[in-house]
C-alpha cells in the first residue's frame, strides 16, 4: 500500500464492526466515487491474504476475515510499511507539501495525468492543490511552467528555489528529499558543530539546525549538477572568518562525500554562516565583529524614534547601543541575503515584554525604510530582547516625581519647605515647584504627579492631593517617601479618558478609521497641525496590527498637546494590512517629561495581549469596564507580576 487513505480505512474497519459510507468519506475527506475507488484496490491486496471488504447495502462496509493466520501476516507488514517515508499524502495540505517537494526535485517535466495517478485524485482535485503550491512558489520568485504534451516544472533561480525548500522544512519538519541515509545527514551535523566549535562562531541551535540543512540541501543539489550563481553582494573582506569557516566546511564534506563545492558555493555557505550568528552582548566585540559607521548611525537613529514616538530616552544606555549594534550585524546579512531566522520565544517575548515589544516594533521602521524592506515578527522579537533589557534596567532606578507645592505662610516659608523636600527627598524628586492658593488656577497640572499642600484646595485638580505639615515629623517623612517611591494612585484615567472612547465605530478600511479617530481628538484640542499624517506615516514604514484584533497605530513624532489615548471599538473587523481589527488604541505622546509613561505603556501593551479580555471588550464595549481592566492589570504590573 502506498496510499496513506488505505492505511486509514484498514484501520477503520478493522475494529470488526459495520462502517457508515458517510463516516468513512468524513475519515478519509473523500466523496463516494473515491472511496470506492480505494476500497477496489485495497481488496485487490487483501483477498490475497484471506479478508475483503464487504459492502452492507444501504448501511456501509464491513471487513470480513476468512483466513486469520494469513491476515495477521498481512497486518504486520502493513504496519511496517506505515513507518516508512513512503507513503502517499491524504489530506489537502499533504498533498501540497508533496507536491511541493516532488516539483521542486524533478529534473523534467511530468504530466498532470501522471500526477493524478500517483497521488490517486482526481484531475480538479490536482488542479485546486496546484493552486496552492503555485501560490507558494510565487513567494520565492518561483514559477510553474507548463509545456504542451510534456507537462509542467519550477522554474526559477537556484538559490530562490532552495530557500524555498529549506522553509518547506521548517515547515514539515521533514526533508522535501529523499535522503539516501541518516548517515550523510549526521555526517554534515557532525562537520558543522565542528566548525563552529573551532571557529568559535555564536548560534542558537535553531541556526545550526538551518545551517546543516542548507548544506545537506546544495550537497544534494549539486550531485544533480545544480549550482548557486556567484552573489557579487557577498563581500569576503567584510565576512572574512565567514568565509575561512565556510572552507573549512567545504574541505570537511570534499573528505566526507567526494564532492567539490564551487567558489560560489563556499561564498553561499558563508552567507548563511554571517547571517545565523548571534551576539549577546556579554562577551564584548567579537574578532569578526565589524561596526560599521552605517550601523552605529542606523542605532542612534533607531533609538530617536523611541524617544519621539514613546517619549523614552535610551540615547544614553551605551550597553543598549552596543547590543543592538552586535544585533545589526548579522541582522544586515540576512536581510542582503534573504535569510530567515525563526524566533521560537516570540509568543512568550510578545507576552512578557509587550513595551520592549512595542517600542521594538518602533525602532524597527528605521531599518526597515535604511534597507527597504520589512523586518519579520521574528527579527522584531530578538531586538526587543536588547530594549526589554534596557528597560529593566532602567527601572532599577528611583521613578523621580515632579511635585507642586502649596502653601499659605507666604513666599519666604515656601522656599524654605521647598528646599526641606529637595534635602529630604532629593533622590526621589525630578522638579519642585511652589505657589499659593491664589494662583492654583494659572497653574497647569499635567507638569506635575502630586500636590502637597498645608492648606485646603478650594478647587478641582486632575492630580493626588497630599495634606502635609509644614514641619516634617519621622512619620510625615516615610509617608512621602512611599508615596514618591511606590505612587498612590493609577494613571490610567489621566490618559484613558471618557469622551476618546468610541463604541460601535463605522469603518470600511483602514484609513476610515484612523481619519474618524484622529478627528476625535482634535475636536478635544489635543492635537497639533498633521496629526493624522503624523499617524499616517508611521503606519507606511510598518504595520501596527498588535495581536489578533488589535491595533496600537501611534504617530512618528510628538504632535499632541498631552498624552493621551483614544479608543475605537469598530462594528465589524478591517483588514490592518496584516491581520483583521477591530479593538484600535490610538496613542499620543506629548513631549512634555512624563515619568508615568513606561508604566502606561506596560498596561496597555499587556491588555492588548491578552486575547480574552479583548473579546470582552468588543462584546461589552463600555468604558467603565476597561479602566477597571486596565486598573487591574496596572497594579500587577506594580506588583512585578508578569
Amino acid at each position: 500500500m502506498n496510499d496513506k487513505r488505505h492505511f486509514t480505512l484498514l484501520k477503520a474497519l478493522s475494529q470488526g464492526v459495520v462502517c457508515i459510507t458517510e463516516d468513512l468519506e468524513k475519515k478519509l475527506d473523500v466523496g463516494s466515487r473515491t472511496l470506492r475507488t480505494l476500497i477496489k484496490t485495497l481488496n485487490e491486496e487483501l483477498i490475497v491474504f484471506g479478508a475483503e471488504i464487504k459492502r452492507k447495502r444501504g448501511i456501509g462496509y464491513q471487513l470480513e476475515v476468512w483466513d486469520e493466520q494469513l491476515f495477521a501476516g498481512f497486518l504486520m507488514r502493513v504496519k511496517t510499511e506505515e513507518r516508512s517515508e513512503k507513503l502517499l499524502p491524504a489530506t489537502p495540505s499533504e498533498r501540497v507539501q508533496y507536491l511541493l517537494g516532488l516539483l521542486l526535485n524533478l529534473e523534467r517535466h511530468i504530466k498532470l495525468d501522471e500526477l493524478s495517478d500517483m497521488l490517486y485524485i482526481s484531475r480538479r482535485v490536482l488542479s485546486d492543490d496546484l493552486k496552492e503550491v503555485e501560490a507558494i512558489l510565487q513567494k520565492y520568485h518561483l514559477g510553474i511552467e507548463r509545456r504542451a504534451n510534456y507537462g509542467i516544472r519550477v522554474t526559477g533561480e537556484e538559490r530562490d528555489v532552495r530557500r524555498c525548500m529549506i522553509d518547506c522544512v521548517y515547515e514539515s519538519q521533514v526533508p522535501p528529499w529523499k535522503a539516501e541515509t541518516e548517515q550523510e545527514l549526521s555526517h554534515v551535523d557532525r562537520v558543522v558543530r565542528q566548525c563552529i566549535k573551532l571557529h568559535k562562531l555564536k548560534m542558537s541551535e535553531l541556526a545550526i539546525r538551518n545551517i546543516i540543512i542548507h548544506i545537506y540541501t546544495a550537497i544534494c543539489r549539486i550531485r544533480n549538477q545544480h549550482y548557486a550563481a556567484d552573489n557579487g553582494k557577498f563581500d569576503k573582506k567584510l565576512y572574512a572568518l565567514d568565509y575561512d569557516a565556510a572552507n573549512y566546511i567545504a574541505d570537511a564534506i570534499y573528505d566526507e562525500f567526494g564532492l567539490d563545492f564551487p567558489e560560489a558555493e563556499i561564498g553561499y555557505i558563508a552567507v548563511r554562516l554571517a547571517g545565523m550568528k548571534m551576539f549577546d552582548g556579554n562577551t564584548g566585540l567579537e574578532q569578526n565583529l565589524i561596526v560599521t559607521p552605517e550601523i552605529s548611525s542606523l542605532v542612534l537613529e533607531m533609538l530617536k524614534t523611541v524617544k519621539d514616538a514613546f517619549q523614552i530616552d535610551l540615547n544614553k544606555n551605551l550597553e543598549l547601543r552596543m547590543s543592538l549594534s552586535q544585533h545589526i550585524v548579522p541582522m544586515t546579512a540576512r536581510i542582503r541575503f534573504g535569510l530567515k531566522l525563526k524566533n521560537p520565544l516570540l509568543t512568550d517575548i510578545k507576552k512578557r515584554f509587550s513595551l520592549a515589544y512595542a517600542i521594538a516594533g518602533q525602532a524597527c521602521t528605521v531599518i526597515n525604510h535604511h534597507y527597504d524592506t520589512e523586518l519579520s515578527d521574528d527579527e522584531i522579537g530578538y531586538v526587543a530582547l536588547a530594549f526589554a533589557l534596557a528597560l529593566e534596567t532602567e527601572g532599577t532606578k528611583p521613578r523621580c516625581k515632579n511635585v507642586l507645592l502649596v502653601c499659605a505662610t507666604g513666599k519666604g516659608s515656601a522656599k524654605l519647605l521647598q528646599y526641606k523636600y529637595q534635602q529630604e527627598f532629593g533622590d526621589y524628586i525630578h522638579h519642585i515647584e511652589t505657589c499659593d492658593v491664589g494662583e492654583l488656577d494659572r497653574i497647569d497640572f499635567h507638569k506635575f504627579d502630586y500636590l502637597f499642600t498645608t492648606v485646603p484646595i478650594p478647587i478641582s485638580v486632575p492630580i493626588v492631593i497630599q495634606e502635609i505639615d509644614m514641619f516634617l515629623g519621622e512619620e510625615d517623612i516615610s509617608k512621602v517617601k512611599r508615596i514618591l517611591s511606590q505612587g498612590s494612585h493609577s494613571s490610567i484615567e489621566k490618559y484613558v479618558v471618557k469622551e476618546l472612547f468610541l463604541s460601535e465605530l463605522k469603518a470600511a478600511t483602514k484609513e476610515d478609521v484612523l481619519k474618524a479617530m484622529c478627528s476625535q481628538a482634535e475636536q478635544f484640542g489635543l492635537t497639533e497641525d498633521g496629526f493624522y499624517e503624523a499617524v499616517s506615516r508611521r503606519e507606511a514604514m510598518a504595520n501596527t496590527d498588535f495581536g489578533e484584533l488589535v491595533a496600537m497605530p501611534h504617530p512618528d513624532r510628538c504632535v499632541s498637546k498631552r498624552t493621551f489615548v483614544c479608543v475605537g471599538i469598530l462594528e465589524k473587523p478591517v483588514f490592518w494590512g496584516k491581520r483583521n481589527v477591530q479593538v484600535v488604541f490610538l496613542v499620543a505622546v506629548s513631549d512634555k517629561p512624563d515619568q508615568e509613561l513606561q508604566m502606561f505603556y506596560q498596561t496597555i501593551a499587556r491588555f492588548l495581549l491578552n486575547g480574552r479580555q479583548i473579546q470582552e471588550l468588543i462584546q461589552k464595549q463600555n468604558y467603565q469596564e476597561l479602566v477597571t481592566q486596565l486598573r487591574r492589570i496596572e497594579q500587577d504590573v506594580k506588583n512585578g507580576g508578569n
